[in-house]
C-alpha cells in the first residue's frame, strides 16, 4: 500500500471525527465558532474515502484472479466490523428497535430515500451511508472485472457513466448536476436508481483513473514544484467556501488534487515514514463507523470515566473524546478487522475453496 493513500485514510477519518464534534469548540472560547472555522469542512473525508476506493481496488486487482477471491476480501473487510457495531446499536436501542430500519442497515439500504441526497435518512450507524455507495461501486466493478481484468477500469467507467445517464435522462429528462440532487422516482428499486443516479458515485472512476495515471505517466523531477502548487491548491479548494458541499464539482474537485498531488510525490520522492499517520490509516475504517457510537456512550453518562469527560472544558472534552474514538477504533482493528483479513486470506488458501468453480 502506498504511503500516501495510508496517510490519507487516517486524515479523512480524523477530519470526519472533528467534523462531527466541532461544536465543542463553538462558542466556548476567545474565537467564536472556532470549531466551524476550522473543521466545517470535515466532510471532506467522505468524498476522500470514495476516491481512495476507486485507486485501491484497481490498485489491489493488479494481479488477476479468481472472482469469487474479490468477493470474500470485501465481505471480510467490510463486514465483521461494521455488524459488531451494529449490535452493539441494536443493543442499545433494543425497546425501540425498527424491523425494517434494521434489515436495511444489515444489506446497506439507506433508511428513507424520500429524504433527501445523498444520504436519504442515513443508516442505523449513521456514517453507514456512504456505504451503500460503496457497495454499489463494489458490484459495478465485479461485474467489470469478470469480464475483462485487462479493461476492468474502462468497463467500469463506461458501466457508471452508462448508467448515470440513462437513469437520469428517462426519469428526470436530465442530468443530477449536484451530489444533492436525485432523481423523481420513489418506486421498485429506487435506491439502487437513485444512487446510480447521484453524481457522487463519479467519485469512484476518479479514483480509478488516478491509478491509471498513476500507473503510466511519469513526472520529471523539475515538474514536481509544480505538483507542491497543486497541492496548495487542493487544500485552497478543500477549505474554501465557494466549493462547499458533497460532489465531484464541489470539495470533490480539491480531493482529487489532493490525491493526485500526495500519491505523486510519493512516487517521486520518498515520503517520510509516519508512524501515528500509518496507525490512524490502519483503523481508519473502524473509527469512521464506531466514533458516533463513542459520542453516543459517553453522553450517557453510564461511567465514572464518562461523567469526568462531560465535566471537562470544550478543548479538552474535543480532545478527551477524540482519542476515546482513536482507542476503541485501535482496538476493534486490532481484535476484529485484523483477525477478519487474515480469515478471509485462510478462507481463500483453503484447498477446497479453491476447486469450486466460478459460475
Amino acid at each position: 500500500m502506498l504511503l500516501s493513500i495510508q496517510y490519507l485514510r487516517g486524515i479523512a477519518a480524523i477530519y470526519v471525527v472533528l467534523y462531527h464534534f466541532r461544536i465543542y469548540l463553538n462558542d466556548n472560547l476567545l474565537i467564536k465558532k472556532l470549531g466551524d472555522i476550522l473543521f466545517d469542512y470535515g466532510y471532506f473525508g467522505v468524498d476522500l474515502f470514495f476516491m481512495i476506493s476507486g485507486f485501491v481496488i484497481v490498485l489491489s486487482t493488479e494481479k488477476k484472479s479468481e472472482k469469487k477471491d474479490f468477493i470474500i476480501k470485501r465481505l471480510f473487510r467490510i463486514y465483521p466490523v461494521y455488524l459488531f457495531i451494529l449490535s452493539i446499536y441494536v443493543y442499545l436501542d433494543w425497546n425501540h428497535i425498527n424491523n425494517s430500519d434494521l434489515l436495511k442497515s444489515i444489506f446497506f439500504i439507506h433508511l428513507d430515500y424520500l429524504k433527501s441526497a445523498p444520504f436519504y435518512g442515513y443508516s442505523m450507524i449513521t456514517p453507514a451511508w456512504t456505504l451503500s455507495y460503496e457497495i454499489i461501486f463494489y458490484f459495478l466493478f465485479f461485474i467489470s472485472y469478470s469480464i475483462s481484468h485487462k479493461y476492468r477500469v474502462i468497463i467500469c467507467t463506461i458501466l457508471i457513466a452508462l448508467l448515470f445517464t440513462i437513469i437520469n435522462l428517462y426519469f428526470n429528462n436530465d442530468y443530477a448536476y449536484s451530489a444533492y440532487g436525485s432523481i423523481n422516482y420513489n418506486g421498485l428499486f429506487c435506491g439502487l436508481l437513485k444512487i446510480l443516479s447521484s453524481q457522487m458515485i463519479f467519485e469512484f472512476i476518479l479514483g480509478m483513473i488516478l491509478y491509471v495515471i498513476y500507473k503510466n505517466i511519469t513526472i520529471n523531477l523539475y515538474l514536481m514544484p509544480i505538483i507542491g502548487i497543486v497541492f496548495l491548491f487542493s487544500i485552497v479548494l478543500i477549505i474554501s467556501p465557494a466549493n462547499s458541499g458533497h460532489g465531484v464539482f464541489n470539495i470533490g474537485l480539491g480531493c482529487f488534487a489532493l490525491l493526485f498531488s500526495l500519491i505523486f510525490l510519493e512516487k517521486n520522492n520518498n515520503i517520510i515514514i509516519i508512524k501515528p499517520l500509518i496507525l490512524l490509516g490502519n483503523i481508519s475504517y473502524s473509527l469512521y463507523l464506531s466514533h458516533l457510537l463513542v459520542y453516543r456512550l459517553i453522553l450517557k453518562d453510564n461511567f465514572l470515566l464518562f461523567k469526568y469527560i462531560n465535566q471537562l472544558n470544550a478543548t479538552l472534552k474535543l480532545f478527551s473524546i477524540t482519542l476515546l474514538c482513536i482507542l476503541f477504533s485501535y482496538f476493534l482493528y486490532i481484535l476484529i478487522e485484523k483477525p477478519s483479513i487474515k480469515l478471509a486470506r485462510k478462507f481463500l488458501n483453503n484447498k477446497h475453496f479453491k476447486k469450486i468453480s466460478y459460475v
